[in-house]
């Protein structure tokens, strides 16, 4: 298939659903493609900060701790998207979007600090 461009299309965005020329995006490692578009390098780039932030904060979980860097509270609570453990006080209740084949559906869950502050890149 050509683009828009008129190069073959090499590649799909796991984001948008766009295909792509070798121009207009990149193939990552485990066949992560992702295309030139601003939104989808945003969330790729989103991505990779938060893949680094889980790794850091595991390790305060691992310890018995919160993974909220200035908690000195234990985890009671999993966020359910990181699923990083939390003290009570740094997990609440948030709507999120969710989007499925059939349709888009609202939905509550537990989310830390973190997670909230990304639904801004997501939804």
């Amino acid at each position: 298939m050509r683009r828009v461009c008129g190069a073959h299309a090499t590649g799909q965005c796991v984001y948008c659903g766009w295909r792509f020329c070798d121009t207009h995006g990149r193939h990552l490692e485990d066949y992560h493609e992702v295309c030139a578009r601003k939104e989808c390098q945003l969330k790729w780039q989103d991505l990779q900060f938060h893949r680094e932030w889980v790794k850091r904060q595991y390790r305060r979980n691992l310890q018995g701790m919160c993974a909220v860097e200035e908690c000195r509270e234990g985890p009671v609570v999993s966020c359910q998207r990181c699923l990083l453990n939390f003290c009570f006080e740094h997990v609440e209740p948030k709507t999120v979007i969710q989007r499925r084949l059939e349709a888009e559906m609202q939905e509550q869950q537990m989310l830390c600090p973190h997670c909230a502050a990304r639904r801004k890149v997501w939804d």
